[in-house]
C-alpha cells in the first residue's frame, strides 16, 4: 500500500535549477514607461526595507511604515488595516493601519488557527473549535462575533463563498464532516459530506454549485486510501451529490494534482513518492475529473500543473517540465502539441472580468504567453518569484527581473491579456507583497 503524503498544498513558489535562457521564440513587446493603466486597485511592496503602497496606475506611491521586516504569511488587506500571521505556522494575527501612522505592527488576536478577509469582514478560526467574525475596521477583538462552533481544529480550512463559510466540523462529538453556514451564524448548519476539506483551494465554484474535494477518510495518515470524493452543492441550497463515490481517487493521486478554474480536477494516477517523501511524477499518469464526475486521461506521464485554453483546451506541464496543451471533446483528449518549451514550473490564467484574459508558462528563467494559435512568446523580466496578482486586479503587477533594461529592479504592470508591460515606479524594489482593490 502506498504511503501517504504529508504535504497536502501544492506548492508553486519553490525554489529551481537556474538554468540558461531559451532563445528561438518571439517576445512581447519590452516593458515601457509611457503605457497608460488603470488605476482599479494597490500595490504594496518594499522598497529598501520601508513598506509602500502605490495605485496600480504608477500614481500616488505613499510611505505606510519605515523598517517594516516582514517575516509573516498570509497577508491580506481588510479596512483600514494589513493583516497577516506573525510567521508560517504561527495562530498569531498581526495587523498594520495603511495610513502611514504606525511605527511598529500590533497583536489583533493570539489564537487564530485560519483566517480570511471577505469584503471587508475579517472571519477567523479559534483553538477552541469557534469561528467568529468581526470588521477588519474593528477596535478590538472583543468586537467579533461567533458564527459558528464544533470546527474541527485538526482541518482548519475555511472558504466563505456567497454568503456561506464551508468549513470542517466535528458531528455527534467523534467524526469530521464538510459543513456549511450563513456568515451570519443564523440558521442550521448543513451537513454536507463524511469526511474533510483538507485545503481551502480544494473547493471551487461553477455558476450554479460550490465544488469540494472530500477526503472521505481523513482519519487515516498513513496510508494513501481511495478516499476522494468530489461533492457538488447547489448555491442557493440543497442536497449535496457525490459526483464519483462508486470511484474514489487516491488520496496521493488527488493531493498531486490541482483545480483548472473551476472545470476539471487534475489528478495522477498510480503516482508514487520518492526515497524523500515527495512526489515522483514520473510513477504517474495524468487524468481528469470534470464536474460531472467523469474522469478521462490527459496524459501518459504524470502532469505538475495544469491551465484553463478557451472552454475546449489545458494547458499543462508533464513530469518533464515541458508545456503542452490538449484539446478535449466528448471527455476525451483528441489532439495535443507539444510547445517546445521546457524546464517550467508553472501554468498559469490570468483572470480578467471573471474570464480567462490569457495563460502564462513559467519557467525556471523564462515566462511564456501562450498565443491564440497556439505558439508562445517569451516576456521580457517576468519572474514567478518576484511577482503578486489578485483576481480582482487588472494584470500582474512584478519587479523586472531583465537585467539588460534601464528598468531592471523596478515595478512593472503587465496587462492581463500578456501583451503589454508599464513601468509604475522609478524606485528600486525588495520585495511586491500584495495586490489588493482598496
Amino acid at each position: 500500500m502506498n504511503k501517504l503524503h504529508l504535504f497536502t498544498k501544492k506548492n508553486v513558489c519553490m525554489l529551481f535549477i537556474f538554468t540558461l535562457l531559451f532563445t528561438s521564440f518571439g517576445t512581447v513587446t519590452a516593458p515601457k514607461a509611457e503605457a497608460a493603466v488603470t488605476a482599479s486597485g494597490y500595490v504594496y511592496y518594499t522598497s529598501d526595507k520601508d513598506l509602500f503602497r502605490i495605485k496600480t496606475d504608477g500614481t500616488g506611491a505613499a510611505l505606510i511604515m519605515e523598517d517594516f521586516d516582514f517575516p509573516g504569511t498570509a497577508l491580506n488587506r481588510g479596512g483600514k488595516y494589513l493583516y497577516y500571521l506573525s510567521y508560517s505556522g504561527s495562530s498569531t494575527l498581526m495587523r498594520l493601519p495603511i495610513d502611514g501612522t504606525a511605527t511598529e505592527d500590533e497583536v489583533f488576536y493570539n489564537d487564530v488557527l485560519h483566517y480570511s478577509i471577505v469584503n471587508g469582514t475579517l472571519y477567523y478560526m479559534t483553538s477552541a473549535g469557534k469561528i467568529y467574525s468581526v470588521s477588519a475596521n474593528a477596535a478590538a477583538v472583543s468586537e467579533a462575533k461567533q458564527i459558528a462552533d464544533k470546527a474541527d481544529t485538526d482541518f482548519e480550512e475555511f472558504k466563505i463563498i456567497d454568503g456561506k463559510i464551508y468549513y470542517n466540523t466535528v458531528r455527534n462529538g467523534r467524526s469530521t464532516w464538510v459543513a456549511s453556514k450563513a456568515v451570519t451564524g443564523a440558521g442550521q448548519v448543513q451537513h454536507i459530506a463524511a469526511g474533510a476539506i483538507e485545503q481551502d483551494h480544494h473547493i471551487q465554484t461553477t455558476a450554479n454549485s460550490v465544488n469540494i474535494i472530500v477526503n472521505t477518510k481523513p482519519e487515516e495518515q498513513f496510508y494513501s486510501l481511495d478516499c476522494i470524493v468530489l461533492y457538488s452543492v447547489p448555491k442557493k441550497g440543497g442536497a449535496a451529490k457525490a459526483l464519483n463515490l462508486n470511484a474514489p481517487i487516491d488520496a496521493n493521486a488527488a493531493y498531486s494534482g490541482i483545480w483548472a478554474t473551476n472545470t476539471y480536477y487534475l489528478f495522477n494516477k498510480d503516482i508514487r513518492l520518492d526515497s524523500e517523501g515527495h512526489f515522483n511524477y514520473n510513477t504517474g499518469k495524468g487524468y481528469l475529473l470534470n464536474t460531472s464526475g467523469k474522469t478521462f486521461s490527459l496524459h501518459s506521464t504524470g502532469v505538475y500543473d495544469l491551465a484553463n485554453v478557451g472552454t475546449d483546451k489545458v494547458a499543462f506541464i508533464d513530469a518533464a517540465d515541458k508545456g503542452y496543451v490538449a484539446t478535449i471533446k466528448n471527455n476525451k483528449v483528441i489532439s495535443k502539441k507539444n510547445l517546445n518549451i521546457s524546464k517550467l514550473h508553472s501554468v498559469y490564467n490570468i483572470m480578467s472580468g471573471g474570464k480567462i484574459a490569457s495563460t502564462i508558462f513559467f519557467g525556471d528563467n523564462a515566462s511564456y504567453l501562450l498565443k491564440s494559435d497556439l505558439s508562445v512568446q517569451k516576456i521580457p523580466g517576468l519572474n514567478w518569484d518576484y511577482m503578486e496578482l489578485n483576481e480582482g486586479v487588472d494584470g500582474i503587477y512584478y519587479i523586472n527581473d531583465d537585467s539588460k533594461d534601464a528598468g531592471y529592479g523596478q515595478l512593472f504592470h503587465l496587462s492581463s491579456d500578456g501583451k503589454t508591460a508599464s513601468k509604475l515606479s522609478e524606485q528600486s524594489i525588495g520585495r511586491v507583497l500584495l495586490v489588493a482593490k482598496q
